[in-house]
């Protein structure tokens, strides 16, 4: 028995040998060896105004961090908040300069620390955009915010002081970013996209001018614009993401177990307060939920946390005297189904007519002229 598992070890470990070497160095998801040199390519092509499709693997959060960093253009009007907000482009407000900063699934602290590097660098943008959504308030989304030393510096000069973290929670969230981490190294899938890789002699991403593609499209003020395909669903098409989304847990949990926080409305506000006293004007952007997911939030008791945090959120904006955009309800804005990507995000349409009250133009042309 003993001589029998040798040979099967023999036999299969050069095979498993093979896989993480080609996985590691050939790397389609940019990951590991190719990391730093496809980033560097990434950001190369953004800081010089060029668009990217194709782009894999992204530390969303760090991404924007060295493009807020390394950036020489201080913007006039800066967009913060979840990928609901990731499509709002430059050309909405031309001819002024603007970046959009939104990361999916971004926490108050996290928009908190983008303004704050702004404005130590002496880039104090005149206008923000901050989208929140219904989990915003919620104490455990918050927690799962990034926790480095910027976000610490923009917690301290909102008044608040960094979460503090269990010890095992600590772990636990080590280990689970080391798993994550070398995972990829060792699975079939992602040997088959090296060997494909291989195949194309490319590293995927394409450099262009284009806003709308085949693939997404990471724009070079910091936003994305889903596929073509995306932005011409049929009403029948979206009604299946949007159902789709709701089979998801994690989806669904966002509207079933999200509850408001005390808390973290005070960070939110000490946030407002923080922009204000730097007179920086604030615009709040509320984006709409499909029709089926808002239907699915009226009927469900399980869902009366999003309509109590829609009531908090009209007293914050009456409180402070900030323009409120947007609606949770689709009606309410003239939307329909064909005006979203899915269950949570609108497309392109559908972010235009989102903005129609504060954009300058809904076409990428204007910025052509």
């Amino acid at each position: 028995m003993k001589l029998f598992i040798n040979k099967i070890v023999s036999f299969l470990f050069p095979i498993f040998l093979t896989i993480v070497i080609t996985n590691f160095f050939v790397d389609p998801g940019t990951r590991f060896f190719r990391k730093p040199i496809v980033e560097n390519k990434i950001y190369s092509a953004l800081l010089q105004g060029h668009n990217l499709t194709g782009i894999g693997n992204l530390d969303e959060f760090s991404f924007q961090q060295r493009l807020i960093l390394q950036t020489d253009q201080c913007p006039e009007i800066v967009a913060v908040g979840s990928s609901r907000s990731m499509l709002i482009h430059n050309y909405y407000f031309f001819p002024h300069s603007f970046r959009n900063n939104s990361i999916p699934n971004c926490r108050i602290s996290e928009m908190a620390s983008f303004l704050f590097e702004y404005i130590e660098k002496g880039c104090r943008p005149d206008t923000v955009l901050i989208e929140v959504d219904p989990w915003s308030f919620d104490a455990s989304h918050e927690r799962g915010a990034v926790q480095n030393t910027d976000v610490s510096r923009a917690l301290t000069a909102l008044g608040h002081s960094p979460p503090a973290v269990p010890r095992y929670q600590k772990w636990l969230r080590k280990t689970k970013a080391g798993v994550s981490y070398v995972l990829p190294l060792v699975l079939p899938s992602y040997f088959q996209s090296s060997i494909r890789q291989l195949y194309r002699h490319d590293t995927g991403i394409v450099v262009t001018d284009q806003i709308f593609n085949t693939l997404p499209t990471r724009l070079a003020d910091g936003s994305l614009s889903y596929q073509k395909a995306i932005n011409t669903l049929t009403p029948s098409e979206s009604e299946k993401l949007a159902i789709k989304d709701l089979d998801r847990p994690d989806m669904k949990s966002k509207i079933t177990r999200s509850h408001v926080s005390h808390e973290t409305i005070s960070l939110f506000e000490n946030f407002l307060k923080y922009l204000e006293e730097r007179r920086i004007e604030i615009i709040i952007i509320d984006p709409p939920l499909h029709p089926l997911i808002w239907e699915y939030i009226l009927q469900s008791p399980e869902c009366r946390e999003v309509l109590e945090w829609d009531k908090i959120l009209k007293q914050i904006v009456k409180k402070h005297h900030i323009l409120l955009i947007g609606s949770l309800n689709p009606k309410s804005l003239g939307m329909k189904s064909t005006d979203f990507a899915n269950g949570f995000h609108l497309n392109q349409k559908g972010v235009t007519k989102l903005l129609k009250p504060i954009s300058t133009c809904s076409t990428p042309n204007c910025s052509s002229k």
